[in-house]
């Protein structure tokens, strides 16, 4: 009889990297091979939440996260003929600290400095982050488990002179300045659990402002002052650079789902239709949706925009005072420039009397014959209306606090 030949299933090769970007609105999986120095990408898939299972960054349901997750991690199996077995990911969250450091070292003069060196002074710096942070909880009471998740060297000093580089050199005293990044533990630990579940291992873990930095803004740029903004749906991520060096990452925790439950509020629909209400206005002048009554009704983006005006004015403003919130100073020269160039907020209103007219009343018409009108102060004030999703899927329409009712004919 003849043998049967067992094929051995490949397995993620050591040079292969495999990344993974769980995001409050989506996950995308990467995998690329390391060649000269660059990552060469040779497979991307992307799967959204069809139901909100991550808020402001953090996981919240790990089930259905990891679900998802397995769907993008087995599409990209499919497409490379081989097992995915070690995954790099970047964390968010809604609690993000940082710490500065500075730590420095004798040496003999004569030594070589090398990557153990190197490795020794980071860790000395990193150290005197976490003693001074843990210093701070304790102070304030705060019990919680705090993770390093990641760190950036502002810089490096050999005899007391900056250095972008301390490889290979000799020298008697070399010194290092950077920033430690800090999360709650239950952020790290519920993106490890999501991880195990799919049969992965951590590779490796960074925050995320720190990975988009090192992306979008090289070395060579970080003499501009630049800060750089990522927002996403629960998050906006920020990390700014002064004078050659990362000077400082934060979050703010206004984003893009801010800008989704204002349309929710506003045109009465669930959170994907808002959702599509966003993409459609990115595309069309008249944007079309289903309300949670079952009316279609078509409104012109510029509806959709002033709608939206003052959650976008409070995005701008969180940004801002989050950049600033060490430097003062700056954000009044911010402020200063805005009005200069006449970039001040200014109220928008209507120019047409019929569309005052027609915004003053919300008028509502049921599938069983039923008509009201509601003044737009009554209808946005959950106070005196409220919309009430029944279990079977029929909404009830709750009017309060009535203290004198009329009929007329």
């Amino acid at each position: 009889m003849a043998a049967v030949q067992i094929k051995k299933a490949q397995i993620q090769a050591e040079q292969t990297i495999f990344a993974l970007d769980i995001g409050t609105r989506s996950i995308i999986g990467m995998v690329g091979t390391v060649e000269n120095d660059k990552v060469r990408i040779i497979a991307i898939e992307k799967e959204e939440h069809t139901e909100r299972a991550m808020i402001d960054g953090q996981i919240e349901n790990i089930d259905k996260v990891a679900a998802l997750a397995e769907k993008v991690k087995q599409r990209l199996e499919s497409k490379l003929h081989f097992k995915l077995e070690r995954v790099c990911v970047a964390a968010a969250g809604r609690a993000l600290r940082t710490k500065r450091a500075e730590f420095e070292m004798d040496l003999s003069g004569t030594e070589l400095i090398d990557d153990e060196v190197i490795s020794r002074l980071e860790a000395g710096a990193i150290s005197k982050a976490e003693e001074v942070f843990d210093a701070e909880n304790r102070a304030a009471e705060d019990g919680r488990r705090f993770y390093l998740v990641g760190y950036t060297v502002c810089q490096y000093y050999l005899d007391n002179y900056m250095i972008s580089s301390l490889k290979d050199h000799r020298g008697k005293c070399v010194k290092v300045d950077l920033i430690a990044t800090f999360l709650p533990s239950e952020v790290v630990e519920s993106l490890y659990t999501t991880m195990n579940k799919i049969g992965l291992e951590v590779a490796s873990i960074t925050l995320e402002p720190i990975a988009a930095i090192n992306a979008a803004i090289p070395a060579n740029l970080r003499l501009l002052n630049l800060v750089r903004v990522d927002i996403g749906a629960g998050t906006s991520d920020i990390a700014a650079c002064t004078d050659g060096s990362v000077t400082g990452y934060t979050m703010a925790t206004v984003a893009g789902d801010e800008v989704t439950e204002t349309l929710m509020k506003e045109y009465l629909v669930d959170f994907q239709m808002a959702e599509s209400m966003k993409a459609q206005a990115d595309q069309q002048e008249e944007i079309t949706f289903t309300d949670i009554l079952g009316f279609e009704q078509t409104i012109s983006r510029e509806e959709l925009l002033e709608c939206i005006q003052d959650t976008s004015d409070l995005l701008c403003r969180e940004i801002a005072e989050k950049i600033f919130e060490e430097k003062p100073e700056l954000k009044t020269a911010f402020q200063d420039k805005m009005e200069k160039y006449d970039m001040v907020k200014e109220e928008v209103l209507p120019q047409s009397e019929a569309t005052t007219r027609k915004y003053q009343k919300q008028h509502l018409f049921t599938d069983t014959g039923i008509e009201i009108k509601i003044p737009m102060e009554q209808y946005k004030n959950p106070g005196s209306v409220e919309f009430i999703t029944n279990p079977d899927g029929t909404v009830s329409v709750l009017i309060k606090n009535i203290g004198h009712l009329e009929a007329r004919w």
